[in-house]
């Protein structure tokens, strides 16, 4: 079966499950659910769109019209249009269960209905549905299914981690289901999925260089699994996910501490060959000489301090938030190498105190000044391909004091 005909099968069957509901609003006694009946209407007309069905959309407007203007009192309900709606879903589970063999002679059909439904509305042509809030109803549609279907199989793989050492094809699994997602412009709209689904590609990336701990990994994965759902379900059922859900928060938490089990320090006996000795250790060769190259790597670690800074202080959101800042953890590392020189010292330094300061929810806690600091780093750093080394140093220095002044933030409420 084909992509393209499994999408028309999906449609198919959703709308199936729109209309017998709406069959049931619209032939009720006494007056409709008016409220379900506009947004039932609504979710039909968004999965239509969604799956490219742009006759079966334009009936389900036309619906939807009639619907709105029931519910604005513009349309008396009487037997007349009691009668219209009721053939108006009749029709259109017609439409819908001949999606795939469609013809000349059904699309002119679905004008024909399109129009009856407007003019019963008071209107010769389909009107504009409303603006919505924010993404119009398909493509909330759209991102719930594919979370489910996200989260399904972060399951599904999180459970054979609790057994096994992840393989690179479940590794790749998880990739591919997440890539539908990724590309959407729209999805940053709907806060903690964009942060969970980046979590877990980052995650994937650690994992495939190496995993010392699967249980960490299959944890990981069980809680971006529920969080997740617990979107996906918040989004079909009011539009929209709570960002900082409990879900959402413990896959920060689990995510946070995988990156600290991932970039923990190689211990010293892991260095020496099994056998009894003498263990004595040679001085290694350094790879690039203090100079241009490692200067220009300096401005650039500095210009993206700058931007993790911007990025830190725009978050709206503690999920947010703290995810944006387990992201600098790379970066930290990255300047945590010491080369010999007093400025490559001090840069290791201010590293490890905002690693330090991380670990301690500084982020959160002292979003402000955590982000004032890091954007002073990187002013610094951006500047060290022609400033004076020794006022870098110094500068550095009192950056580093600053962080590491910045307390702890408190004990979360159970």
């Amino acid at each position: 079966m084909s992509a393209r005909m499994g999408l028309k099968e999906f449609f198919a069957m959703e709308a199936s499950e729109y209309l017998e509901r709406l069959d049931g609003v619209v032939s009720a006694q006494g007056e409709p659910d008016r409220e379900e009946f506009v947004r039932l209407a609504r979710a039909l007309r968004g999965s239509a769109l969604m799956a490219n069905e742009q006759q079966i959309g334009e009936v389900a407007a036309g619906l939807e019209n009639l619907a709105r203007a029931v519910r604005e009192e513009r349309v008396a309900w009487d037997a007349s249009t009691k009668q219209i709606a009721i053939s108006g879903v009749d029709e259109l589970k017609i439409l819908v269960r001949a999606v795939g063999e469609w013809t000349a002679e059904t699309e002119a059909k679905a004008g024909r209905i399109a129009n009856v439904l407007n003019s019963a509305a008071g209107s010769t042509t389909a009107e504009p549905a409303p603006k919505e809030e924010g993404l119009d109803s398909g493509t909330r549609a759209f991102i719930a299914r594919e979370s489910a279907t996200v989260a399904s199989t972060l399951n599904q793989i999180g459970k054979l981690l609790h057994r096994e050492q992840p393989k690179p094809e479940q590794l790749e699994e998880v990739a591919k289901v997440i890539q539908p997602l990724l590309g959407l412009a729209s999805l940053p709209d709907l806060s903690p999925v964009p942060e969970v689904l980046d979590g877990v590609e980052r995650a994937i990336a650690v994992a495939k260089r190496e995993v010392d701990d699967p249980a960490s990994l299959a944890s990981l994965f069980d809680a971006a699994a529920r969080a997740l759902t617990n979107a996906a379900q918040e989004i079909t059922a009011s539009g929209a996910a709570r960002p900082d859900s409990p879900e959402a928060r413990e896959f920060a938490r689990r995510f946070g501490a995988m990156l600290d089990i991932a970039g923990e320090v190689v211990p010293i006996q892991n260095l020496y060959y099994d056998d009894p000795g003498p263990h004595i250790l040679s001085a290694g060769t350094q790879t690039a000489a203090p100079g241009r190259l490692a200067k220009l790597e300096l401005v650039a670690h500095g210009e993206h301090l700058k931007q993790a800074a911007d990025e830190l202080e725009r978050a709206q959101w503690d999920t947010q938030r703290e995810m944006r800042a387990l992201a600098l953890t790379s970066t930290f590392r990255s300047l945590m190498v010491t080369g010999g020189s007093p400025l490559e010292n001090a840069v290791a330094r201010f590293a490890r105190e905002a690693s330090a300061a991380l670990t301690r929810g500084a982020p959160l806690a002292h979003t402000k000044k955590f982000a004032a600091y890091l954007r002073e780093a990187g002013a610094v750093l951006s500047a060290s391909s022609g400033g004076a080394e020794h006022r870098m140093v110094d500068m550095l220095s009192g950056i580093s004091n600053a962080i590491s002044g910045i307390p702890a933030a408190p004990e979360p409420a159970p």
